[in-house]
């Protein structure tokens, strides 16, 4: 069964989930509504605190069958009209190329080999190809890192954070390749636990998301949930949910920052 059908069968609403292209988790308690359609907008919010205990447990499953099956890219990531065509329009040889020259010797060899192989595999995704089969051939060579990569790669994280994030270590009077590396290597291995901030996501979506990812990762014995951002406005939205959330639950977050605008956030998790 596909993503969209697995989640029609939990939805009790009359749509066609074909005409929606993007789909979000937020978190919105002062909407009762479990699932927030968008004809305009082509997008459908789920509202994650509002869902019942099986339902939370269905779109769980359907959100994490779809990732596997590489019928959606990203675990947590949706893709606008917008920006499926800016991602077509990107990948083309020349800018594969400038990808590649700009990771050269700033990551470890088996990264950079594993990166080499996601272009394809997202060069396949972006001419609407299945990438299953790409995935599979990178996960057997390179492991789950690479299976990583694959997705920050599909995700457009490599010309986006992970690159404004070297840009910002590299600007610092102290900068260590060694330290990058580190840092990198924490994106890749614990990216499938973690969330990303980007500019335009609002406090509802990524509140939305951090408690999803709280919610999943105890179901899978995951103690910690990181979340990565970069900049002035994201480190104020970040610190807000965080206070959001301690009202609520009870958190242990440690905050960390491998450069001044850089913000490394770990909530430890006590599921007892």
């Amino acid at each position: 069964m596909g993503f969209l059908e697995a989640l029609k069968q939990i939805i009790n609403i009359d749509l066609d989930l074909s005409n929606f292209i993007n789909i979000k988790i937020i978190r919105n308690s002062q909407n009762n509504q479990k699932f927030i359609p968008s004809r305009d907008a082509k997008t459908l919010s789920i509202n994650y605190p509002q869902l019942e205990g099986k339902e939370k447990q269905a779109v769980n499953k359907a959100l994490k069958d779809g990732f596997e099956s590489g019928e959606i890219d990203h675990f947590m990531e949706s893709f606008s009209e917008k920006k499926v065509e800016d991602i077509k329009e990107k990948l083309n040889l020349k800018n594969t190329k400038e990808i590649l020259e700009f990771y050269k010797d700033k990551i470890p060899l088996n990264y950079y080999r594993a990166l080499e192989a996601s272009l394809y595999a997202r060069t396949n995704f972006s001419a609407g190809r299945s990438i299953a089969e790409d995935k599979r051939d990178i996960k057997n060579k390179f492991g789950e890192e690479g299976n990583n990569i694959c997705n920050l790669c599909t995700a457009g994280y490599f010309e986006g954070y992970i690159k404004e994030a070297y840009e910002e270590m590299e600007s610092s009077n102290n900068f260590s390749i060694d330290e990058w590396q580190k840092y990198f290597k924490l994106i890749v291995r614990t990216s499938p636990f973690a969330v990303f901030v980007y500019r335009d996501m609002s406090e509802e979506e990524l509140s939305g998301i951090i408690m999803y990812r709280l919610d999943t990762n105890i179901k899978y014995g995951i103690k910690f949930v990181d979340i990565h951002g970069i900049g002035w406005d994201n480190v104020k939205k970040i610190k807000n949910i965080l206070r959001e959330l301690q009202k609520e639950r009870d958190l242990d977050p440690e905050i960390q920052s491998p450069s001044k605008m850089i913000i490394h956030v770990r909530i430890s998790i006590d599921d007892k």
